[in-house]
């Protein structure tokens, strides 16, 4: 069918519009002409996919035409009304509290809700629609989602996802017949649109060996067994202290309930505003909770399974991963909820605990997304590396301690491998940051530097010099030679994560080990 007429131009709706996203309006209209057109758009986190959707929307309602727009969330309902409604869009809202205005020419659907009346129950009609728009449309092959689209057979259909794969990595094809990509991370990072990461962790990660595998990904109960241990919960704070000192707004990502209340439980016993959330927790609790979080009344927000999708708040400057996963789409959901910029925020620390980066790679990593439903999505470096039977090992950068890919230089700090150098050994299994060559990087200072900054921190607490001569013996693994009459410097942000880390570590040390998780 003659879906939208074809113009010279795309008109930049409310002025809103990215340069590309012009572009991106235009090349999208184009597709969805074409008769049955089964059109996917992909967009990583924070490209504005809803934007973009909203702009073909508008266009079709002024051609005359209607629209029925399908979510699987509460949260992503009430964000698409609202971007509509900005727009000059009034629809109908298809969800359980909600009354009916079947007269709208646009209508937001809950999927659960639609499928459930008007398709397993019958107490509705379908409403009319000549475009199709499906949200976190890697969710598209589900039974719910399929009946709905096959309900539609002449209306143009147009999918929305930062990652367009089913749990297995695998295409979508079975659904959409055409990818649509938008500027990916690299480039969108490049134009200051995103931020990119500095990751810190373990090159291997938790050891899941006999951890089995169902529907793409690890079984949610065994994994929690392995992940929620007193050893893991507890540094995940101890960590937090170390490589985010400005206390920077954190989302965590944990296994299961019992594992995010251990989690959320650590950070509060350390003094951090920690909350915890999960698919029970009440609306108006969730509601408060992400409202405290973008205020920075709480500082730190454990979840399951809730903010993969539709959350959006850039002020989020730190992603600390709790739960492995297998799924390539999963992670870069998680690991994308930190990439938008904010002020002062150079950059989105993520500590992975997990050895997720290794699996998958960096954020920053362009992906070969592909529509084919028996080839994985995969990031183009690993893909490249692969065919020339490449080693991907990560290591961490011996300046900076991020980690980065073995062999290729740090993308955090711009260290470059050199011709036989020493191996860059871990101490104390501490995250460290992450280079994209494999490298790992290591903050460090020099020994006198650093020891006239304990001076200082001895001097405001009280203690004897003698104290941060021994601090400084433990920092550097041997003993420092120190001058007399050093005079104290004040401390870098880096210095007092280090002392606040090791004083947590000291304190663990003193407890008695718990026979099994915390409580």
């Amino acid at each position: 069918m003659n879906f939208l007429q074809p113009r010279l131009e795309t008109v930049n709706v409310d002025g809103e519009l990215r340069p590309y996203q012009v572009h991106d309006v235009a090349r999208l209209k184009a597709e969805l002409m074409q008769t049955a057109a089964r059109v996917m758009y992909v967009a990583p986190t924070g490209a504005g996919k809803t934007t973009v959707a909203k702009a073909v929307t508008k266009d079709a309602v002024a051609e005359g035409k209607r629209g029925l727009i399908l979510v699987h969330r509460r949260e992503l309902l009430g964000q698409m009304n609202k971007r509509l409604h900005a727009g000059g869009i009034d629809a109908g809202i298809i969800a359980a509290g909600f009354p009916a205005r079947p007269g709208e020419r646009v209508q937001i659907a809950s999927v659960q809700t639609l499928d459930a009346r008007a398709m397993r129950s019958r107490q509705m009609t379908l409403p009319p629609a000549d475009l199709v728009v499906v949200d976190e449309a890697h969710h598209a092959t589900a039974d719910s989602w399929r009946r709905i689209i096959a309900a539609y057979p002449d209306a143009a259909l147009l999918g929305l996802s930062a990652t367009p794969c089913r749990k297995s990595g695998t295409g979508l094809g079975d659904v959409f017949k055409v990818l649509v990509l938008a500027p990916q991370i690299p480039q969108l990072i490049a134009d200051k649109y995103l931020v990119g990461t500095k990751v810190y962790g373990p090159p291997a990660g938790i050891d899941l060996s006999g951890v089995h595998t169902r529907g793409g990904d690890y079984v949610e109960s065994e994994l929690a067994a392995r992940v929620d241990r007193p050893e893991h919960v507890g540094d995940a704070a101890a960590e937090w202290f170390k490589h985010n000192p400005n206390r920077l707004r954190t989302i965590v990502f944990a296994t299961n309930i019992a594992h995010m209340v251990h989690l959320r439980d650590a950070f509060r016993a350390q003094g951090v505003l920690a909350e915890g959330i999960d698919g029970s927790t009440p609306v108006e609790e969730r509601d408060r909770i992400l409202s405290d979080l973008e205020k920075g009344i709480v500082e730190v927000v454990v979840n399951v399974g809730v903010l993969t999708e539709g959350f959006d708040c850039p002020a989020v400057g730190c992603i600390v991963l709790a739960r492995p996963t297998k799924s390539f789409g999963l992670y870069r959901q998680m690991v994308g909820r930190g990439l938008r910029p904010a002020h002062d925020k150079a950059h989105c620390i993520i500590c992975d605990h997990v050895g997720a980066t290794t699996m998958h790679g960096f954020a920053e990593e362009d992906v070969a997304w592909t529509l084919d439903t028996k080839t994985r999505a995969e990031s183009k470096a690993k893909a490249a590396a692969r065919a020339l039977l490449l080693p991907r090992e990560m290591a961490n950068c011996p300046d900076c301690s991020a980690l980065h890919w073995k062999g290729r230089p740090c993308q955090a700090c711009g260290w470059r491998p050199q011709p036989k150098a020493k191996p860059v050994e871990v101490i104390d299994a501490d995250l460290e940051e992450m280079r994209r060559d494999g490298s790992r990087v290591k903050h460090e200072t020099d020994p006198i530097t650093f020891y006239r900054q304990l001076l200082w921190i001895a001097r405001e607490r009280g203690y004897s010099p003698g104290w941060a001569w021994h601090k400084v013996n433990e920092k550097f693994g041997r003993r420092v030679s120190t001058p007399r009459n050093c005079v104290p410097v004040e401390p870098a942000p880096e210095v007092r994560s280090w002392v606040k880390s090791r004083t947590i570590a000291w304190a663990k040390s003193q407890r008695p080990r718990p026979e099994g998780p915390p409580t």
